[in-house]
Order: structure tokens, then sequence, then C-alpha cells
């Protein structure tokens, strides 16, 4: 060969005249389970060769030639590189007629192989020693290699059995979800069942309540129709009145006495004490919490118009409120001389036995007296009665206006008498329309007290009774309005106790508040 490879390392010639003897499988290679599908060496000297068409399964072997045989023929030193490349051959040369049960086992049998055939001599090619060497070297390289592979194998085990085991896991939380989930579909199957028979259900429910909210439209109209024939008939005890009718009347009676008021005072007047009389001393304290004498109402009205005009309003709300108003006695009179005295008497009498017995509970005694007003009240009297009743109110004005006259002016005399007496005509039909009542309604000024030794005590202002006429709109301390001495009381309280349905007698309570004059 003429290459630069050739030049360095010669190619070694085996001699011609011996022959090599065929390495088969009954050979050192073939006992080492090492054999190659390489070009066969040439025949050793005095050993005789068989062609490969002596033995079928023999000629399917690939022979393989002993690298020593090769290298025996090799001078010492030189390395010829078909004799390196035939050793090589041989040391990975592998039986392919003969299967193996696994690669591990394979490659041991390899090694096992190799190192055999370079253990034994190799003959006559003492320049293989160095290829012999390497080949050494070698081999443990190779079984380090199989300690990694098995080692790796091992771990590839472990690890596929750990798989298989986490493969065998999942199945099982697969069957056991798909368990779960086939119970929660029958839950839901149940469920919607239940749901829908609760829709059902539901439906049939809010039938029962169409039907029934269209009964009590029914019954509710039927209410309303009695209702309406009740508001058109007269029932056992008359026909009551609210309290806002009630509040609204005697409210309107107060601020027509107000402005009846307002025509005194216009011109300056000197009043003489003796317009007062000392008999009616208790009367006036009604008016004037604080009056100790006649000297004290006459400093009062002396100088302030005012002041006068407000003595005015009291004493005229006093008058009206004692003779007409109040709830008992001679306020019958409008009933006739014969049958006021009568119901008079009977209603003092069924008073006195109900609070002495108690036999007559209160709602008997205002039944009857509703009653009896109501019936009173539809009969006419004659002519002799009418003025008889006409008459109490002239007196009851005389009353007021000996009083008051010398505030008034001369001229205007006549028309104030006249609007004096419709102010008692109106509080006589107020009267009325309270006896007619269920509920019992009383008009009171503010009680004045005295102490163990007769000694007058100041009214104290009380915020749920009574209502400052300065405070129009309430915004005054209340706290502070205590500590105020009242001096003037301009309109008395209306009071009511039970209702129109003849219950809760025990339970009182002011629908409009006394009207007073805060003082120092």
């Amino acid at each position: 060969m003429a290459s630069n490879a050739d030049d360095c390392h010669p190619v070694i010639q085996p001699p011609s005249a011996p022959a090599y003897p065929q390495l088969s499988s009954s050979g050192r290679l073939a006992e080492s389970g090492i054999v190659d599908d390489h070009p066969q060496l040439p025949p050793r000297e005095g050993v005789e060769q068989k062609p490969l068409s002596e033995s079928p399964a023999k000629a399917k072997q690939v022979s393989v030639v002993s690298s020593k045989a090769v290298l025996q023929k090799t001078p010492k030193g030189s390395h010829n590189p078909q004799a390196r490349a035939a050793a090589q051959a041989a040391s990975t040369t592998v039986q392919r007629s003969k299967p193996h049960k696994s690669k591990s086992s394979k490659s041991g049998k390899v090694i096992r192989g190799v190192r055999n055939f370079f253990d034994q001599p190799m003959g006559p090619y003492p320049h293989a020693n160095q290829f012999i060497d390497d080949g050494r070297e070698t081999i443990p390289k190779l079984e380090r290699h199989l300690d990694r592979t098995k080692k790796t194998l091992d771990q590839e085990q472990h690890r596929l059995i750990s798989a298989e085991g986490e493969i065998h896991r999942l199945q099982a939380v697969e069957a056991q979800l798909q368990a779960d989930l086939h119970q929660h579909k029958q839950l839901l199957l149940k469920a919607n069942s239940h749901l829908t028979e609760l829709s059902a259900s539901l439906d049939a429910e809010k039938a029962k309540v169409r039907k029934a909210e269209e009964e009590f439209d029914q019954i509710k109209l039927s209410a309303s129709q009695l209702q309406a024939k009740m508001e058109s008939k007269e029932l056992f005890v008359g026909v009551q009145a609210t309290d806002d009718e009630i509040t609204k009347q005697f409210t309107s009676l107060v601020a027509a006495i107000k402005t009846w008021a307002t025509k005194f005072s216009n011109h300056s007047v000197t009043v003489e004490t003796s317009h007062f009389n000392a008999e009616l001393i208790s009367q006036y304290r009604a008016v004037v919490p604080h009056c100790t004498g006649l000297s004290d109402l006459e400093g009062l009205v002396r100088d302030d118009k005012n002041i006068r005009r407000f003595f005015i309003r009291g004493w005229t709300a006093y008058i009206i409120s004692d003779s007409i108003l109040a709830g008992y006695g001679s306020t019958n009179f409008w009933m006739g001389q014969s049958m006021g005295l009568s119901f008079t008497s009977l209603e003092e009498r069924f008073i006195q036995s109900a609070n002495e017995t108690s036999k007559i509970a209160p709602r008997a005694f205002y039944d009857w007296r509703s009653l009896t007003a109501d019936l009173a009240s539809r009969v006419d009297l004659n002519e002799e009665e009418d003025q008889r009743v006409s008459a109490v109110l002239k007196d009851e004005a005389d009353r007021i206006w000996n009083l008051v006259w010398p505030w008034a002016k001369p001229q205007q005399e006549p028309n104030i008498r006249a609007g004096l007496l419709d102010l008692l005509q109106n509080a006589l039909d107020l009267s009325v329309l309270l006896k007619k009542q269920r509920a019992s309604w009383s008009v009171r000024f503010p009680s004045v007290t005295t102490d163990s030794e007769g000694q007058l005590e100041d009214l104290a202002f009380n915020p749920n009774t009574m209502k400052d006429v300065k405070d129009s709109d309430g915004g005054l301390d209340v706290e502070e309005l205590r500590k105020c001495r009242i001096k003037l009381v301009l309109a008395p309280a209306l009071h009511k106790r039970g209702n129109s349905d003849g219950e809760h007698y025990d339970v009182s309570f002011p629908a409009a508040k006394a009207l007073v004059l805060l003082g120092n």
C-alpha cells in the first residue's frame, strides 16, 4: 500500500508456506463465546483447513482469526493496523447463531471470552503484546461500564416499579372518583326529583294563597259594605266622633275666645278695685295662680294692655269651662229643666255607686250616658224650655262681662256682647258632643294647691299638660321652662279617658294642652 500510514506501520504479511488452522465454534474463540463476521485470517501452518461447506451449521457461523496468530507473524515493535483491527474485531465479536437470555448476561459472556482469549499464549506473535496490554486495560473499563449499566438498569427498574405502583394508585383513585361520580349523579337525580316535587307543592301552595287572597278580598269587600251600612245607621250609643273632630272643635273655641279678646283694651282706662269681687278670689286664682288678693289683680292689669287681654282670655275660658263644659252638674241645662235635673241626678248617683261598690262598670255608665245624651239631643224643647236655656247662657255671659266691660269701648259694646253669646253657644254645642261620647272627655284648668299652712304653692310648669303661649314652635328648653313661674292661664286642657269602644277607662291623656303665660 502506498499511503503514509503504511510507510510508518508496514503491513506484516504472514508466511505463505504454512497453513493456518480454521477457527470454528470448537476452537478457543468459539469456546469463549466470541464470533465475528470479519474475514478469516490466513490459515496456520501444518493445520488442515476445512471448507465451510462441510457443515451447514458451521457455515452459518462467522469465523474469527486469533489476534495472537496474526501478531506472532508480526515483527516485535511493529504496529500493523490490520493485525490490530483483527484483534479488536475479535474482542467485540458475538455469536449470533446462539441467542442469549439478557443483555447483561450476553455482555458478561463477551467479556469473559475476551479475557480468556487474551490470557492464552499468542504463539508465534510476540509483537502483539502491546495490543494484548491494551486489551487487558480495556477489560476493567468494560466491566465498570457494565456495572454502571447494571446500576442504571436497576434504577430504571426501580423507577418502573414505582411508576407501576403510582399507576395502580392512580387507577384506584380514578375508580374511586368514578364511584363517587356515580353516587353524586344518583344524588343529583334524587335531588332533581325532590325539587320537582317541591316545585309542584309550591305551585299548589301558590294556588291556595291565591284562593285565600281572593277570599280575603271578598271578606274585605263584605266588611267595607258592612262598615258603610253601619255608618249610614246610628249605633246603639249614637254616632261617635273621632278624636280629631273633637280636638278641632275644642281648639276652634279657644281660638275664637282669643279673637274676641282682641276687641278690648284699645284705649286707656282706669279699673277700680271695686270691679273685682273678693268673694271670687278663688276663681281669679284659676287664671292668676299667684294671686293672693285683689291688689295683685289690680297691679297686674293696670298698665300692660297685653296682660289685660291675656287676663280676659283666661277669665272667659274659665267661666265657659266651669259652667258649660264641666263634666257634671248644671251643664245639662240644654236638655230642659225637668230632663236636665233628672239626668244630672242619675248621673251623680251612678258615679257615686261606681266609686263606692264597683257594681257599675265604667263602660256600662258611659254607655248609658252616651245613649241618654244622644236621645235627649233629639228632643225638641218647647218655647219655655228654650227661653230658659237662653237665660242660662245670658247669665254666664254676664259673669264674664261684669268684670271685663271697663276695657271695652262703649260704642263697640253691643257687638262685643253678641260675640260673647256666640262663644257660649259654641261651647254648649261642644258640651253636648262630649256628653254623647262613650269615652270620658273633660275640660280642666290646672289646679292651684296650698301648703299645710294654707299658703299658696307656686303652680309648676308641666310640659305634658301645658304649653307656653310664647313658645309657638316648641323650641324652648323644657328644663328651663320648669323653673319659670306660671303668671297666667289662658286656656284649659282637654283630657280624654277611655275610647269609643268602651275600653281602657283607666288610661287618661291630654288631647289638647293648657295655654299658659310664664313669668320670672
